[in-house]
């Protein structure tokens, strides 16, 4: 499951596995307009609309993702607050770099983030 050279290439033909890593993520959020005590504002740029987990449940394997499931989340995360897809401009991937798990991601994606844009 570890990639034989030690890079990992989501996304790519050439995926051969995942790199082992470790990352934590912090969300410091603050109200638009609120003095943040350095006599600054916030101003507010971006809002996250939506949130949602659930878990993959029975796939094929441990390492083998759920397809249907993702799908179901993404559709929930846009469903608490009635946001549009194709109001959606950024997706952010899990993208493992695997053969197995990047073509389920991006099947379940597309199929919740697909659009048809008419460009003028």
């Amino acid at each position: 499951m570890l990639t034989a050279d030690g890079r990992c290439k989501t996304l790519d033909a050439a995926a051969d596995g995942y790199m082992r890593g470790e990352a934590c993520v912090v969300h410091l959020l603050e109200g638009a307009g609120m003095d943040v005590g350095d006599h600054s504002t916030v101003h507010a740029t971006a809002a996250i609309l939506g949130t949602a987990v659930n878990q993959d449940g029975r796939s094929s394997s441990l390492t083998a993702p759920n397809g249907p499931s993702q799908q179901a989340v993404a559709k929930e995360a846009l469903a608490w607050q009635s946001v549009p897809v194709y109001d959606v401009t950024v997706l952010e991937m899990h993208g493992t770099g695997t053969a197995l798990g990047d073509p389920i991601e991006v099947g379940a994606a597309f199929a919740v983030f697909q659009v048809t844009r008419v460009l003028s």
